[in-house]
């Protein structure tokens, strides 16, 4: 005679003993009128909190999916804004095709990632080559400049924030258009130095620090921050402006990566 093996005796003994375990509760439920309407409260109380977290998360969703939708208005109305200014700037009297094309394209993407701690900091971002996104593309938020795009896989992208020891962006003074090099100390998250403004200029504190376009990473006049202060350099025919930001980098989570469509695609490279 063949045995049952042991674990079918187990199984069959745990699939008896939460039988049993319903038909007592069901008993105890169906025939004690106090208990039951106990236990269809407690049961009702459960029900509802379970459909208020299913209702909690769909809400999320359906905000992120929203938050998505405006972030890319947002993007297209703010691309069209560029565009036009920089039509406005440079438009020859009469205008000719290509003053008129479109030159500058926001896309839209979200921070989920952030180092913000050093020297070199960087942060990911959920859109990548799939999206148009490619290394050398400048990044920036509502209020500024963020960063530079320096890697991309399919999904994502690799910022190097304008925190970081390697990060060198042309910036100009609004007032009088002159230009150097702005770079961080590695001191302060909320500060830059603008580097290479010659002494003999007049520098205003309080004075709008904006990008020059004079690079393919950012249009021009995208705002950076204010003079803060002015540092001299002894020996040197220059100074450092102390540049106050206007986009808090730490707390950065929209932003928009700067595609120069007038940049030839060769000089754009993305890995897959």
């Amino acid at each position: 005679m063949t045995r049952a093996p042991k674990s079918s005796v187990r199984v069959g003994s745990t699939v008896l003993f939460f039988f049993l375990e319903f038909v007592c509760l069901f008993l105890i439920v169906e025939f004690n009128r106090g208990k039951s309407q106990t236990f269809w409260h407690s049961a009702g109380l459960v029900t509802g909190t379970l459909m208020e977290g299913v209702q909690f998360f769909q809400n999320m969703i359906g905000q992120q999916d929203k938050m998505k939708q405006i972030q890319a208005e947002n993007a297209e109305l703010k691309s069209k804004l560029i565009n036009l200014q920089l039509s406005a700037a440079t438009l020859p009297d009469p205008p000719t095709p290509d003053t008129l094309a479109q030159r500058y394209h926001l896309i839209p993407g979200r921070v989920i990632n952030k180092n913000i701690i050093g020297s070199n900091n960087n942060f990911t971002i959920d859109i990548g080559g799939k999206d148009g996104v490619k290394p050398h593309m400048g990044v920036i938020s509502a209020h500024g400049i963020v960063g530079i795009v320096v890697d991309t896989s399919r999904y994502f992208s690799k910022v190097m924030t304008i925190l970081h020891s390697q990060a060198r962006i042309d910036a100009r003074l609004r007032s009088n258009k002159f230009h150097g090099s702005l770079v961080w100390d590695g001191d302060e998250t909320d500060h830059l130095m603008l580097k290479a403004i010659p002494k003999h200029v007049r520098v205003e504190l309080g004075d709008t620090v904006e990008t020059s376009g004079y690079t393919d990473l950012f249009p021009p006049d995208i705002l950076i921050g204010k003079v803060d202060s002015l540092k001299p350099i002894a020996g040197e025919s220059t100074r450092f402006i102390r540049v106050k930001l206007f986009e808090d980098i730490a707390r950065s989570q929209y932003v928009y990566v700067v595609e120069n469509l007038f940049t030839p695609p060769d000089s754009l490279n993305a890995k897959d």
